[in-house]
């Protein structure tokens, strides 16, 4: 899945950030242990909203970093 992919190859801190909330968001508690991509996958999968939420915030964080690269 390709938000996925783009989550997992974010720079840190923000991987870290970001995998909090997403964890958060689809388990309703943070207990200090990132997830796998599969978990990550299963998550999106299971849960469309969550899908778009995290669609939102990736396109919000990457897309403004790329234009400024170029």
């Amino acid at each position: 899945m390709e938000l996925v992919e783009t989550l997992f190859g974010l720079d840190e801190p923000w991987r870290e950030r970001f995998l909090r909330l997403i964890t958060r968001l689809a388990t309703g508690q943070w207990d200090g242990q990132f997830p796998e991509q599969a978990d990550v996958s299963a998550w999106l999968r299971a849960s469309p909203p969550l899908q778009r939420q995290l669609r939102v915030l990736l396109s919000a964080w990457v897309i403004p970093e790329r234009r400024n690269v170029q």
